[in-house]
């Protein structure tokens, strides 16, 4: 037996025989990283979407805020500019959200995922 390790062929064999056993197992490796990037960007996806809604909803209750302020003993403080800015703000993340939505939907969504779920 210590005869047949002893010759090149053999070894090299042997050496082929893991490479191709390691190679194997990285491929799936691969495939196993590559489907969880996958995975990460769409839930990266989701809480872009669900980020901008919310930080849009925020913005506008925000602007409302504003506006009370100003009606009531705050006036001079607070300008119109201010609130439009909180409020346009507001509705554009809001639009955004949606727009993030709709393209995630085009561009190869199912229907699990948050293009048709959340809205």
């Amino acid at each position: 037996m210590k005869k047949i390790w002893k010759s090149g062929t053999a070894r090299s064999l042997a050496v082929a025989v893991a490479q191709l056993a390691l190679m194997a197992t990285a491929r799936a490796d691969l495939i196993d990283v590559g489907n969880r990037t996958i995975d990460l960007a769409k839930v990266g996806t989701q809480v872009l979407i669900i980020g901008a809604v919310l930080a849009g909803v925020a913005a506008v209750i925000y602007g409302f805020n504003l506006m009370r302020k100003k009606a009531g003993d705050r006036g001079e403080d607070i300008s119109v500019g201010r609130i439009l800015t909180a409020m346009g703000a507001g509705c554009g993340l809001i639009v955004l959200g949606f727009v993030i939505a709709s393209v995630n939907e085009t561009f190869g969504a199912t229907s699990g995922d948050v293009g048709k779920s959340l809205f």
